[in-house]
C-alpha cells in the first residue's frame, strides 16, 4: 500500500489532523506496522511504544517492538520484548523459534539453563529445525565441549538435512579442529560428486579449500587431483557470475583465483597421472585447460563492461581464448575406458560433458554474433592478433599485471601450452545449437540461462527445451490450472513469454558501445527476467524433480498462478501483439512435428492464444484502451503504439488461423464467421474451399428442395476462389507459391462440378430457395439465421476428396425456368471486384457506426462516473455534517446537565444557610436543656434492669457549665458547604465543650465518636 517511508509521513500527518489525540493514540500501532514494512525501524519502535503505553496486554505490539529492536541491532531488548508478547499469549509457536534465533547469535548471552529451556520448547513444537540444532550446538560447546560428540550430533542432523551446506562445512571444520583430515577429505569428494546441490555455493567451495591445504597424502591420487582442480575452477566461475545467484567477486580477487587456477593446473600436469588411469588423467587436463582460457576470456569481458578496459581490446583478446575454448570437444560419456572406471570418475566425466557443452554454446554464441555482417574480416583480426607462437605471452602479461604474478609466468600452464596451434575455424550455427541441448542441463532451474540461449536463435520454434520432457500433458482441459497439470507446452510458453519480453523492452543496438558485442557469456550478461518468473521457474523445475519438501503450499499457489496467465484464464495480463507472437511460434512449431499427439496440443495453444488476441485487438481497432493488472508476471512495453495497419494485419493473421481449426475441426458455422471479415487470399481460399465442402455434404443425401441450396453454395465456393486468385493481383502477392496453385485447383474442381450439373438441374424454380441464401453480404458476415441453421444442420465433413461427384439426379423431371430463375445466374456472375466493393462499403459503414457507439457509450460512462463521483462525495459530506451535528447536540446536552446540577448545588446551598441561621437562633442553654432530656430518656429506655426491679434512685450527672465567653457551643465554619451532610451527632463529636459522661454498666453510649449517621435532609 506504501511503498516508502515518505509515504507512511504524509499518511500519518492525515491521520493527525482528523482524529483526536486518543483516537490517533489507538492507531499507533497500525502505524508502527506501516514503517516496519517500509524498514523503518525506529519510528516503528517510537509508535508502537506509545501504544504499549496505552494498551499493556497487546502481544502483537510487543512482538512488533521486538523485531523493530532486532532490527536495529538491540538483540538482548528484543529477546525481553519477545517474552512478555509470549507471555500475554502463549499460542504464539512461532514467536519460540525467534527467541532461539536471537540466543544462537554469539553475541548474546545466556543462562544456560533458559536456553535449554526454550530449545526444548523449540524442539517439541518444530523438531529438527535448523535453528533448535544451532542452539543445541552452542549448548553443547558451553556445556560439553566433547568433539566427537559434536561430531556425532553434526552427523545425525545431516542425515535429517543432508542438502543444507551449512551443516556440511561445520563438519569439516571439526574434522579440521580435531586433526582428522583424511575423514575430511573423503567427506568432501562424497558429496561434492554425489549430488549438484553444491555447485553454486561459493561458501561450500571455500570451505573445501581449506580442507585441501591440509591433505598430506600422495599428491598423484586421482581423488586429490580431481577434487583439487575441481575446486579451483569453481571458485573462478562463481567470483565472476554476477546474476543474484552468483557470489560475483572483485576484479583483484578474480585475478588472483585466475592465476591460483593456472599455477594448480601446471602443478597437477608436472605430477603426471596415477597408476592405470592415464585416460582419465588426460580428460582431467584438457578439461580444465579449456575451462580456464573460458574463464580468462568471461573475465576480460566482464572488466570491459565494468568500465575497466575498453571494448576493441577485450574483444580482440578474447575472441582468441573463445575460438581455443571452442575447439576443445566435450568428453565422450561412452568412451571405452569409462566402462571399468570407479563410479565417481564415471559421475565426473558426466559433469565435464555438461560443462563442455555449457561452454561450447556460450563460446559459439559469442562467435556467431561477433562474426555478424563482417565475413572474413573477423577471421582477418584474429589471424593478426594471434600470429606467432608468442601471443600467449603477450596476453599473459596483460591480465597478469602483478609483480608476483609476473614473477611466476614460466610456471605458468597458460603459456607453457603455447605449441597447440590455434585452428581459425568459426562454428557453425546448427553445430552450436545441439550442444545448447545438453547446456540446459547444467542451470536447469535457472530461467536467466534459458532465456540467455533462447536469444540466440532468429526463430524461437527451433529452440528445444528438454529437461522438462517428463512433463507430458495429461488431458486437453486447460482450464484446469493446479500444479499436477503442468506440462512441458506451460514450460514453453513461460519460456517464450519472458524471451519475447525481454526481447521487446532491450535496449536497441544502436544505443550500445562502440564495439561492444551483441552477445556476452550468461554469467556476466544483466539479468533477463524477474524475480516472480525466477521464483516460477525454480518451483516448476522442483516439482519435475519431485523436490517440493515443505514448501508445497507456498510453491502450489506460485505455479497455479503461472499457469493462469500462460493458459490465460481469468484477467491475464498478456499484451495481444504477444499472443500473436505466442500463437505464431506454436503453429511454426507444430508444422515441424512429426509426431501426431505433439502436433494436436502445439495447435490447441496456438488456437488459443489467437483466440485470446482477437478481442483485445477489436478494442484497440476500436480505439479503446486494454485493462491490466496491476502486477503482471510480463510487463511487454511498447516503445510506440501499434498503428491501425499493424492491428488489422494481427486481427487477419489470428482470424484466419482459428478460422482454419474450425475448419479442421467441421464447425463450419464459426469458420464462416471468421474468416468472413478477413480480406486476404488465405481466408477467400478457405471460404471457397469451406463452401464447396458443405455443398459436398449436401450432395450425398441431397433430395430435391435441396438442390437450389447445393448450386448456391458451389457458386459461392466458386466466387471465393475467384476471389483468392484476384488477390495475388491487388495485393501484389507472388503468384508461384501453393497457395495460389491451391485456389487455381479449387476453382477449376468447383467449376467441374459445375459443370456435370444439367441443363435440368440448373433450370430450378427460384421459388425452391430462400432469397437469404443468394445475399453475398448475409454469407459473407455470417450474420443470417437461416444460414447458422443450414451450417449446423449439415453433415460433417472432413477434408474429403474434393472431386467427389454429387448424386444424379432424375434425368425426366421437368423443372420450368423463369425470369427471375435468370436473374439468380446472372447474379453469380457479377464482377468480383464490385461485390468486394460493396462488402467494403458496407463494412466501413458498420464500423464508423461501431465506433460512433462506443465514443457515445464511453462519454456516457464518463457522464455516469463523475455523477456518480459527485454524488458520492456529496453523501460523504452529508455524512460528515450529520457526524458534526450530533456531536454539537451531545455537548449541549452536557452543558444542560451541567447547568441543572450547578442549579440543586445553589438549592442545596440555600437550605444550609437557612440551618445555619436556624443553629444561630437557639439559645446554648436551651440546647443544652434538650440534649440533656433526650439522653435521660434515651438512657432510661435502655436501661436492662427495668423490667425486673422498682425505680431505683439515680442522680443525675451534673453537666458542667459552659463558659458564657464560649457562644456558640457548636463553631460556626469558615465555608457553609462544611456543614453540608453533617448530623447532631458529628456535631457533638466535634464540640470539646461537651464533657462526655462516663459509661454507666449495662448501658451504650450516648455519643460514639466515630458512628456517623447521615439523616436525610440534614
Amino acid at each position: 500500500m506504501y511503498r516508502s517511508k515518505k509515504d507512511v509521513d504524509k499518511h500519518v500527518e492525515s491521520l493527525t489532523s482528523r482524529l483526536s489525540a486518543k483516537e490517533f493514540q489507538l492507531r499507533t500501532y497500525s502505524i508502527a506496522r506501516l514503517y516496519y514494512e517500509v524498514e523503518d525501524y525506529a519510528s516503528c519502535q517510537r509508535y508502537v511504544e506509545q501504544y504499549i503505553t496505552e494498551k499493556s496486554n497487546s502481544a502483537a505490539a510487543y512482538k512488533l517492538l521486538g523485531q523493530a529492536l532486532q532490527k536495529l541491532g538491540q538483540k538482548e531488548r528484543a529477546l525481553e520484548q519477545y517474552k512478555s508478547s509470549l507471555d500475554i499469549d502463549p499460542t504464539q509457536s512461532s514467536l519460540v523459534l525467534d527467541i532461539c534465533a536471537i540466543l544462537v547469535d554469539k553475541d548474546v548471552t545466556f543462562d544456560t539453563g533458559r536456553a535449554k529451556y526454550w530449545c526444548e520448547k523449540a524442539e517439541a513444537t518444530f523438531p529438527k529445525h535448523p535453528v533448535t540444532f544451532q542452539l543445541r550446538e552452542k549448548l553443547m560447546v558451553m556445556v560439553n565441549p566433547d568433539p566427537e560428540a559434536i561430531i556425532q550430533l553434526l552427523k545425525s542432523e545431516l542425515a535429517v538435512h543432508p542438502k543444507d551446506v551449512t551443516l556440511h562445512a561445520r563438519l569439516l571444520k571439526h574434522y579440521s579442529q580435531t586433526n582428522r583430515h583424511n575423514e575430511a577429505f573423503e567427506h568432501s569428494f562424497e558429496y561434492e560428486f554425489d549430488n549438484k546441490n553444491f555447485t553454486n555455493n561459493y561458501a561450500w567451495y571455500e570451505t573445501l579449500g581449506q580442507i585441501l591445504k591440509y591433505y598430506t597424502d600422495d599428491k598423484t591420487d586421482w581423488k586429490y587431483q580431481l577434487l583439487l582442480l575441481t575446486v579451483k575452477e569453481k571458485l573462478c566461475a562463481l567470483s565472476l557470475t554476477e546474476i543474484p545467484s552468483g557470489a560475483s567477486k572483485g576484479f583483484v580477487e578474480s585475478n588472483n583465483l585466475l592465476h591460483d587456477y593456472d599455477q594448480t593446473l601446471s602443478f597437477v600436469a608436472k605430477l603426471g597421472a596415477s597408476p592405470g588411469c592415464a585416460d582419465f588423467y588426460t580428460a582431467l587436463i584438457d578439461h580444465h585447460r579449456s575451462q580456464f582460457v573460458f574463464h580468462l576470456a568471461t573475465f576480460l569481458l566482464r572488466k570491459a563492461k565494468k568500465n575497466l578496459l575498453n571494448w576493441r581490446e577485450a574483444n580482440s583478446m578474447a575472441a582468441p581464448l573463445m575460438l581455443t575454448a571452442w575447439h576443445t570437444i566435450p568428453i565422450d560419456i561412452k568412451a571405452r575406458w569409462l566402462i571399468c572406471a570407479p563410479i565417481k570418475q564415471q559421475k565426473a566425466v558426466e559433469r565435464w560433458n555438461l560443462e563442455g557443452s555449457y561452454r561450447l554454446s556460450q563460446a559459439g554464441h559469442y562467435l556467431l554474433s561477433n562474426n555478424q555482417d563482417k565475413s572474413h574480416s573477423f577471421i582477418d583480426q584474429l589471424t593478426l592478433n594471434c600470429s606467432g607462437t608468442n601471443w600467449r605471452d603477450k596476453m599473459y602479461e596483460e591480465i597478469f599485471t602483478n609483480i608476483d604474478h609476473l614473477s611466476k609466468k614460466n610456471s605458468s600452464d597458460f603459456v607453457s601450452n603455447s605449441s597447440n596451434n590455434l585452428a581459425f575455424e568459426l562454428p557453425r550455427k546448427t553445430v552450436v545449437q545441439s550442444y545448447d541441448i545438453d547446456a540446459q542441463r547444467l542451470y536447469p532451474n535457472s530461467l536467466h540461462h534459458f532465456v540467455w540461449m533462447l536469444l540466440n536463435y532468429k526463430n524461437y520454434a527451433h529452440f528445444k527445451c528438454s529437461v522438462f520432457d517428463m512433463l507430458t500433458p495429461k488431458s486437453q482441459n486447460i482450464h484446469n490450472c493446479g500444479p499436477d497439470s503442468l506440462n512441458k507446452y506451460d514450460i514453453f510458453s513461460f519460456l517464450l513469454c519472458t524471451t519475447f519480453t525481454v526481447q521487446q523492452n532491450r535496449v536497441s543496438p544502436a544505443l550500445r558501445f562502440r564495439d561492444e558485442p551483441i552477445v556476452l557469456p550468461a554469467n556476466i550478461t544483466d539479468l533477463l527476467c524477474t524475480t516472480a518468473q525466477m521464483k516460477w521457474w525454480d518451483c516448476a523445475y522442483k516439482l519435475s524433480q519431485n523436490e517440493l519438501g515443505k514448501e508445497f503450499t507456498d510453491i502450489r499457489t506460485t505455479l497455479s498462478r503461472g499457469l493462469e496467465v500462460v493458459r490465460c484464464i481469468d484477467n491475464h495480463g498478456l499484451d495481444p501483439e504477444l499472443l500473436c507472437l505466442l500463437g505464431r511460434t506454436f503453429n511454426e512449431k507444430a508444422k515441424s512435428s512429426d509426431i501426431l499427439e505433439e502436433k494436436t496440443y502445439l495447435e490447441m495453444r496456438a488456437k488459443s492464444y489467437y483466440s485470446n488476441a482477437i478481442p483485445l485487438l477489436e478494442r484497440l481497432k476500436n480505439k479503446m484502451s486494454l485493462q491490466f493488472p496491476v502486477k503482471r508476471m510480463f510487463e511487454y512495453l511498447h516503445h510506440k503504439e501499434l498503428s491501425f495497419q499493424q492491428i488489422l494485419k494481427l486481427i487477419e493473421e489470428s482470424k484466419t488461423f482459428v478460422g482454419l481449426s474450425y475448419l479442421n475441426e467441421n464447425d463450419y458455422e464459426k469458420a464462416v464467421e471468421l474468416l468472413s471479415g478477413v480480406k486476404s487470399a488465405q481466408a477467400f481460399f478457405y471460404l471457397g474451399q469451406i463452401f464447396k465442402l458443405m455443398a459436398l455434404d449436401m450432395s450425398e443425401n441431397m433430395i430435391s428442395d435441396q438442390r437450389s441450396k447445393y448450386l448456391f453454395l458451389l457458386n459461392k465456393a466458386k466466387l471465393y476462389a475467384s476471389k483468392s486468385l484476384e488477390s495475388f493481383k491487388d495485393f501484389e502477392i507472388d503468384s508461384q507459391t501453393d497457395l495460389h496453385s491451391d485456389s487455381r485447383e479449387l476453382l477449376e474442381s468447383i467449376e467441374t462440378l459445375l459443370s456435370r450439373i444439367s441443363n435440368d438441374t440448373r433450370n430450378i424454380n427460384i421459388n425452391d430457395v430462400d432469397v437469404r441464401y443468394f445475399s453475398d453480404e448475409n454469407i459473407s458476415s455470417g450474420g443470417s439465421d437461416q444460414m447458422h441453421s443450414t451450417l449446423r444442420n449439415s453433415n460433417s465433413y472432413a477434408f474429403r476428396n474434393s472431386s467427389s461427384t454429387p448424386k444424379r439426379r432424375d434425368v425426366n423431371s421437368t423443372v420450368y425456368k423463369s425470369a427471375a430463375e435468370s436473374q439468380v445466374f446472372e447474379n453469380t456472375k457479377i464482377d468480383s471486384k464490385l461485390l468486394e466493393r460493396i462488402d467494403l462499403t458496407v463494412n466501413n459503414f458498420m464500423e464508423q457506426t461501431k465506433m460512433w457507439i462506443d465514443e457515445n457509450r464511453n462519454l456516457g460512462n464518463q457522464i455516469m462516473n463523475s455523477v456518480n463521483s459527485n454524488t458520492q462525495s456529496t453523501s460523504d459530506q452529508i455524512k460528515l455534517l450529520k457526524l458534526s451535528i450530533d456531536h454539537i447536540k451531545e455537548q449541549i446536552g452536557a452543558c444542560r446537565d451541567e447547568c441543572k446540577d450547578v442549579g440543586e448545588l445553589k438549592r442545596q446551598v440555600a437550605e444550609l444557610k437557612n440551618e445555619v441561621i436556624k443553629l444561630k437562633k437557639l439559645s446554648p442553654e436551651q440546647t443544652v436543656n434538650n440534649e440533656n432530656e433526650y439522653l435521660n430518656e434515651n438512657y432510661k429506655s435502655n436501661d436492662p434492669t427495668a423490667a425486673f426491679t422498682g425505680s431505683l434512685p439515680f442522680t443525675p450527672p451534673v453537666l458542667p457549665t459552659f463558659n458564657p465567653r464560649i457562644m456558640p457551643p457548636i463553631p460556626i465554619p469558615q465555608a457553609l458547604y462544611g456543614l453540608y451532610g453533617q448530623n447532631l451527632y458529628n456535631f457533638y463529636a466535634q464540640c470539646p465543650q461537651f464533657a462526655q459522661p462516663g459509661s454507666v454498666p449495662g448501658t451504650s453510649q450516648i455519643c460514639d465518636p466515630s458512628r456517623s449517621v447521615n439523616y436525610q435532609g440534614v
